[in-house]
Parts: structure tokens; sequence; C-alpha cells
């Protein structure tokens, strides 16, 4: 069975506070992807994971896997051949940008199977860095595809967030000095682009509802594994802290979490 993720969930698959949310209904439909393309091919978690550093193993059973995935989103023919635009749209709309030239350049990589020509490209995909590491996210999208959001890792989910950073950052106009200030210090400043950014990444996270409520348990479902712990009941307690206005709102709930939980508090 194809599951055309990008298509029929309106290109929305992970995570991202990094960053993007999902629904339960796609985790679940991530997770048979993932156990699937594992059933079928034997490959280890191992290697999945190290190929989220840079490390893609010449492991047959790992190259299939990546063979799988692409077949499971109709992203690749049977004879190895990726379908470029295919690739695109499935990527959500945020990273569109940053991947398609990646995407479009690598093209297929064909290697001696199909398999290996999906190896090929994936490697390809993380290899082309012409703007620094946020590129990488293309293949970190990929191998997260296979896991529930909270698996990556909390350096992931900053290398994911980095173009709903950089949108924000223009969006409102902040000063930069004030978010390393919030991340360093846990001081939120009352500042209105600061607030009106905090707003900006809820929004393009999907984590508020009408700029007037926080969907919690979509926020909580995207926590990093390790944050995980500490962050959810301060994001449970926490709630929606109502301000004068969306920006207020946004900005006086990430308060919240940052006096509460400083520990697992992070700013992207």
């Amino acid at each position: 069975m194809l599951i055309r993720l990008g298509a029929a969930c309106g290109c929305v698959l992970l995570v991202l506070p990094l960053v993007l949310s999902i629904s339960e209904e796609l985790q679940e439909l991530v997770d048979m992807l993932h156990n699937t393309c594992v059933g079928e091919t034997g490959t280890s978690e191992e290697a999945i994971e190290n190929a989220k550093k840079g490390d893609f193993a010449d492991d047959e059973k790992f190259k299939c896997y990546l063979m799988c995935i692409m077949v499971q989103m109709a992203c690749i023919d049977e004879d190895g051949i990726v379908d470029v635009e295919a690739t695109i749209a499935v990527i959500p709309e945020e990273f569109q940008d940053l991947a398609a030239p990646i995407i479009r350049k690598c093209d297929t990589q064909k290697g001696s199977t199909p398999c290996e020509s999906a190896w090929l490209t994936h490697k390809c995909y993380y290899n082309e860095n012409p703007d620094g590491e946020t590129m990488k996210i293309c293949v970190l999208f990929v191998l997260c595809v296979g896991f529930p959001a909270s698996m990556c890792s909390l350096e992931e989910w900053r290398a994911m967030g980095a173009p709903i950073h950089k949108t924000c950052v223009a969006e409102s106009g902040v000063d930069e000095v004030l978010i390393e200030k919030a991340n360093s210090e846990k001081v939120l400043e009352d500042d209105e682009k600061l607030k009106c950014y905090i707003l900006c990444l809820m929004k393009q996270s999907g984590w508020m509802v009408d700029d007037k409520t926080i969907d919690v348990e979509t926020v909580v479902m995207v926590l990093p594994d390790e944050m995980k712990e500490k962050a959810t009941p301060v994001v449970r307690a926490c709630g929606t802290k109502v301000g004068a206005n969306p920006c207020e709102t946004a900005w006086l709930t990430h308060k919240c979490y940052a006096e509460n939980g400083p520990n697992a508090y992070v700013l992207i």
C-alpha cells in the first residue's frame, strides 16, 4: 500500500517546535510506514539513527529501507528512479525553498540496484550542503518520518526548526539577542517583537488554535524525548495564558514554560 503522506495529509509529516506538529492519525501512518519498512528490510534502528548524523551504512538492508520509505511515499519507482517533483511535494511547505534545489540537483543518483540508487540519492541530499548544516534537514526529515516525533533529538529538532526561525525573525523583526537571552537566562523580555516572534513560531508549528488557545497535547507530542519527562507537566499546567492580544498570549504562555520548567525550556 502506498502512503502518500504529503499529499494526503497536507504536506506535514513531522516535527519539527521543531517545529512541525502532526495529528495522532498521521502519527499512526508514520509509525506504520516505519514498521512496514523495517519489517520488509530487516534494517537496524542503529543504522537509521547513524544516518541522521551523516553515517550512511554501506549495508543492503539499510539501502532497501530507504528505498522502501520512498516507494511508500510514492517518491521513487521500482527501478529506483526518483520522482523529483513528488519528493518535493511531500516536504512540508516551510522547508521546500531550502530542500527543492538540493532534490532537483541530486535527481537520481544511479547505483547498481534500485536500493543502491535510493541510498546514493539520500547521501547526495545530505552532502549537498552549500548553505551550512541546516541544509541537512532534507535527510533528517525523511529519516525522522519513521519515528515518533519525540525520537528525533534536540539537536535535530533545532536543525529542522531553522527555516521557521528564519521566517519568524523576518516577519516579527525581533532582535536575535532577545532569543539568545531567553535560552541562556530563561528571561523573556516584555518586547512586542519578541512576543510576535513567539506567536509566529506557535502558528507555524500548529500549536495555536485561532490565535487564542494553545493546543497542549500537540505541543507535548512534538517534544524531543530528552525533554518530554520534565516539560510535559509544565506544558499541561501552563495551558493557555491569555493576554491582551494573540502575541501576548503566546509570550505569557512561554514565560510560564520558562519560569516553571527552565531546565527543559528552549526557544528556537
